[in-house]
């Protein structure tokens, strides 16, 4: 109660009017609906106990993937999560202390993940992704990694959403050969819904996640005031709880991307 007053005092010059609207998607295992229909999720648990000290508390709220990044461009909410770190995003969006690491990779059928996988192996396959996420964009770096080299560009499918349906067209529908997605998510559908022929090949990247708020609504100033509360949390291992229980890890030691699937020397023929 303590220091719940004292952080009260402290922000009281910021004059806060009203709850932070914050927004997520359907995500899980980071964020999705509960049994009572409201949000859920690792994330959600961790951004809720802080918004537990924010003097004004929080409204968060579960809405379609490209309508909650909408209203986050459009300034019609304070912040989404979890979202991780680009610079074109950072133009426009502010980033909270990290909340955990995410890792992405590339997902097949079970009898092709016994051979070890290539990036020249990519080039002219068809591969799906979510469009407009984040994934979408490792995978477009990728691709230019392979066109760099002089290899066949790959075929991206995109699926407006990610979800269970979309990763099973490598099984039912053969669209394509190969799906890339975060990992956590993927895992956490095929392992939801029972036996599957699909596994994850290789890992690729990782980063971390945060919550990004819109520059034009939420100050420096407010930012540095909702850190304080994360890295409080973290100090206390109130945040490690969450990831142990949600089986996540934790952050890396920056904001930056870690590529775990560099692009191959190029080999020329001696004249």
């Amino acid at each position: 109660m303590l220091g719940r007053l004292l952080l009260l005092w402290t922000l009281s010059p910021l004059c806060l009017a009203a709850p932070l609207r914050l927004v997520v998607q359907e995500f899980a295992p980071y964020s999705f609906a509960g049994s009572d229909h409201q949000p859920a999720g690792a994330t959600v648990e961790m951004v809720k106990e802080a918004c537990n000290y924010w003097p004004e508390g929080c409204q968060i709220t579960l809405l379609p993937n490209l309508r909650a990044r909408k209203q986050l461009e459009l300034g019609e909410a304070d912040g989404m999560f979890p979202l991780a770190w680009s610079e074109t995003r950072a133009r426009t969006l502010r980033y909270s202390l990290p909340l955990c690491k995410a890792s992405w990779g590339i997902f097949a059928r079970g009898e092709e993940t016994d051979r070890p996988l290539t990036l020249a192996r990519l080039g002219g396959e068809r591969i799906g992704v979510t469009k407009g996420s984040f994934s979408e964009t490792l995978l477009r770096h990728l691709d230019a990694a392979l066109r760099q080299q002089g290899l066949p560009p790959m075929r991206l499918d995109l699926n407006v959403n990610d979800d269970y349906a979309s990763l099973l067209k490598l099984e039912r529908q053969g669209r394509y050969s190969l799906y890339f997605s975060n990992i956590d998510v993927a895992l956490h559908r095929l392992n939801l819904n029972g036996e599957s022929q699909i596994r994850l090949w290789k890992k690729s990247h990782e980063a971390n996640y945060y919550i990004a708020f819109n520059r034009e609504r939420v100050s420096e100033a407010r930012l540095n005031a909702f850190n304080q509360i994360l890295s409080r949390l973290e100090a206390q291992g109130n945040l490690l709880r969450h990831r142990v229980r949600w089986g996540l890890s934790s952050p890396l030691p920056d904001h930056r991307l870690h590529t775990l699937f560099p692009p191959e020397p190029r080999h020329h023929q001696a004249n």
